[in-house]
């Protein structure tokens, strides 16, 4: 149950471009990616990750998988439902008998707030926590930064790496 239950968020796979669309009524949609969405001709694939939007915060959703995904979002009403697969034909993962992998990891991070600013602010909060908690380490010393390759697209080059260097130091 999630009161007044408004809108999803989710992100284009190459250009980032954000998509949102209303839960409300008898919604239901899916959202997926091949696993070679970051292909220049495979211009339909969204990120692994969305966010819901209901009265008093949101609802973040991360699927840390970079092969090929499924999600069916539904809702009704303050009722919201999701399910989220792997498809067999879009791993490409074999295992052989006995082996086994750790992952993918889905995320589902709950919040409350009355903005969205409050409630990026608390994800990131919990995310932090759950780091510390589960892979332990020392404190980072450094701010973290988060450059995705899409945003470099194929010009990965010099300029662009002493350019993110400068930015870095």
């Amino acid at each position: 149950q999630l009161p007044g239950l408004g809108q999803v968020k989710w992100w284009k796979a190459l250009s980032f471009e954000p998509v949102e669309q209303a839960l409300g009524g008898d919604a239901s949609f899916t959202l997926s990616s091949r696993l070679h969405s970051s292909d220049p001709r495979e211009r339909e694939g969204v990120n692994p990750y969305w966010c819901v939007e209901y009265d008093g915060g949101r609802v973040y959703f991360a699927l840390e998988w970079c092969g090929g995904w499924e999600a069916t979002l539904r809702g009704n009403g303050d009722t919201f439902g999701f399910s989220v697969r792997l498809p067999e034909n879009e791993t490409q993962l074999i295992l052989q008998p006995g082996e086994t992998i750790d992952g993918p990891v889905f995320c589902v991070t709950p919040t409350r707030g009355a903005t969205e600013a409050e409630c990026r602010r608390e994800w990131m909060l919990q995310r932090m926590r759950f780091a510390r908690d589960y892979y332990g380490g020392p404190e980072p010393w450094y701010f973290f930064t988060y450059t995705h390759w899409y945003t470099a697209g194929f010009d990965l080059n010099g300029k662009f790496l002493r350019r993110q260097a400068r930015m870095a130091s």
